[in-house]
């Protein structure tokens, strides 16, 4: 997995196209199906123009949400660990601009993490987002 985060890293900054697949966890077909889905995604995608979104959005110097952490490479790697092992999932009650479903996974690693992804245009669940919020502090 390191081999991958380290091409897709590179990809990112250098504004290239690069892309890791893997199958969907057990554990989020069936609670897409417990949604209701009749027909589930193949596969979760994370791209290197995702990463480039959440950086923009969320990394040192861009987070503009005061109760947000900016997100880092360090985070970034967390990103599988997140979509197979989640301690809470649900469909946002918001559509995204692409009018697409959001899934909201969340993860507690440190502080806490949110992790977005959306269903896309090829049925795939593909990373929208990432943003850290510090439990610390609402505690």
């Amino acid at each position: 997995a390191d081999d991958k985060f380290a091409e897709i890293q590179k990809a990112t900054e250098e504004n290239k196209n690069f892309t890791i697949r893997h199958s969907i966890s057990k554990k989020t077909k069936n609670f897409l199906l417990k949604e209701g889905f009749t027909e589930l995604p193949e596969q979760q995608v994370t791209t290197a123009n995702s990463i480039r979104h959440i950086f923009k959005e969320h990394w040192v110097g861009n987070e503009k949400n005061p109760d947000q952490i900016p997100v880092t490479w360090e985070d970034i790697k967390h990103i599988p660990e997140i979509q197979q092992n989640y301690d809470n999932i649900k469909i946002s009650p918001y559509k995204n601009k692409q009018w697409q479903t959001v899934i909201i996974y969340e993860k507690i690693i440190d502080n806490h993490y949110y992790y977005l992804e959306k269903i896309n245009h090829r049925w795939q669940l593909e990373t929208q987002t990432m943003y850290i919020k510090n439990i610390k502090k609402d505690s």
